[in-house]
């Protein structure tokens, strides 16, 4: 937490270093614990978050260095020895860990794993991660609320062999794919899987580049249906990861709203599934001079390439439809910063799912726009599906009549946001609520709006973005 207020308000120039990314490395470092031998992650992300996942493995047998390149080198003696052992881990705000580990120790037969975490991590729901696993014949103990029929932490696993399912996940949730992938890898059928929407690949991509045809992606009756084949033999690896295009999300929207900038970011990950983010400023913007990207490749399955910003005056706002949402959902507090700098309505369809994330991030959203003063609304239809609209052009937002089947929820989230945020000296006050992207997003905000913010515990930007403060001086 920094003592004052401050405004990043100073324009960005030259080669800036993003760090690796988060999703790519939680499952590099998982595929080099399960094989034995020694295996090499190459500009891995050594945040706070990752390395939950690297101790969990610690706490099993599994030892690493990182060499004077920050690069990882894992030594593990493989899955086989983590068999029988009962260990407790602690997974602090690691949601990506909880997640993942969870089909995977529920798969090791004869584990037992007591996994706990911090206030924010033990309010996340997994139901959609026990349900499919009890159904494969998975031992879990999980606290349970029967208001709300959901599970949370703490919570502990007695790993067995499971059995093969065929299963729809309702959720649009790479983390509960990804799940339920590493506990078909482990079982002797495998699973084959269902999912409406097109979510995040990083798991299926590397699967299928280290063993390959494990997970088959077919379309099948507008669902997407993933078979997966268990790996008998895991081997080790070297693999580079690519810098995180989420996190280069919040260096080119500040690089867009602040005169001057002119950036450049090499190597960044444009799998098709993540960079949303890329195409929708680009939308915004509507200029192919201010964006470019350059030497374009492709490493071990994933896109990856130098993108090249420069400052624009000129945005405009935008739809983002619902079959978009699962693959910029995490990008959506800091995109309504640019959005809220530009010109005519913009609307974010299906925002459910950040309600759930690592605070209710829809509602520290909505008080991001409030801070930077933008006029916003949240409606509800009779299906549950909310819809986020900014206008910064008008004083107040008033109904379309296309939208007569909405109804303001406006009222309900605003009760979330805590009412103390100026201080006699005019700076805002941003509670992050250990969520690292509302703490990032707060302070790039802070650059176009005429008060100063304090954002209170952003040592929560360690999970994603460890120098993130350094290249602002904070």
């Amino acid at each position: 937490m920094i003592n004052s207020g401050v405004q990043l308000n100073s324009p960005l120039q030259g080669e800036i270093k993003i760090p690796g990314d988060k999703s790519i490395t939680h499952r590099a470092i998982i595929f080099s614990a399960l094989a034995n031998g020694q295996s090499h992650i190459r500009n891995p992300l050594l945040s706070e978050d990752c390395m939950k996942t690297m101790q969990s493995f610690v706490d099993l047998g599994v030892t690493y260095q990182i060499d004077d390149d920050n690069n990882l080198v894992i030594s593990s003696p493989g899955i086989d020895e983590f068999k029988h052992k009962e260990v407790t881990i602690d997974l602090g705000n690691s949601g990506t860990s909880l997640r993942l580990l969870t089909g995977l120790f529920a798969s090791i037969d004869g584990l037992v794993v007591h996994i706990t975490g911090d206030e924010s991590l033990s309010k996340r729901p997994m139901k959609r991660v026990i349900k499919p696993l009890k159904l494969m014949g998975a031992k879990i103990d999980a606290q349970y609320h029967s208001g709300d029929d959901e599970y949370t932490l703490p919570m502990t696993i007695y790993g067995k062999s499971l059995r093969s399912i065929n299963y729809e996940i309702k959720e649009a949730s790479a983390q509960v794919k990804s799940s339920l992938i590493f506990a078909g890898l482990l079982n002797d059928q495998g699973v084959t899987l269902y999912q409406q929407a097109a979510t995040r690949n990083h798991t299926e991509i590397m699967v299928n580049n280290l063993y390959a045809d494990h997970v088959i992606v077919e379309k099948v009756n507008g669902q997407f249906k993933y078979t997966v084949k268990p790996i008998n033999r895991f081997l080790p690896l070297t693999y580079s990861v690519p810098s995180d295009v989420s996190s280069a999300a919040f260096i080119i929207i500040h690089a867009l709203l602040n005169k001057g900038s002119n950036i450049e970011l090499n190597r960044v990950g444009l799998n098709p599934t993540r960079n949303a983010i890329i195409n929708y400023i680009n939308k915004v913007i509507d200029n192919d001079d201010v964006i470019s990207i350059k030497n374009i490749s492709v490493e071990h399955g994933e896109t990856i390439g130098n993108i090249i910003v420069q400052y624009s005056s000129n945005h405009h706002g935008i739809t983002i439809q619902k079959n978009d949402i699962p693959n910029i959902i995490d990008e959506i507090p800091i995109l309504s910063v640019l959005l809220s700098q530009s010109k005519g309505e913009s609307k974010i369809e299906h925002v459910n799912e950040l309600i759930v994330k690592e605070s209710n991030r829809l509602a520290k959203t909505i008080e991001l726009l409030e801070y930077l003063n933008t006029t916003y609304d949240v409606i509800k239809n009779g299906d549950g599906d909310i819809t986020l609209i900014i206008n910064p052009d008008v004083n107040e937002w008033s109904s379309d009549s296309s939208l007569n089947e909405y109804k303001s929820i406006k009222p309900s989230l605003q009760r979330f946001i805590k009412q103390d945020k100026q201080n006699n000296e005019g700076i805002y006050r941003l509670q992050s609520e250990h969520d690292h992207r509302i703490a990032m997003s707060g302070y790039i905000a802070s650059s176009v709006v005429n008060k100063p913010i304090q954002v209170i515990g952003d040592e929560c930007i360690q999970t994603s973005f460890p120098t993130f403060k350094e290249i602002f001086d904070l």
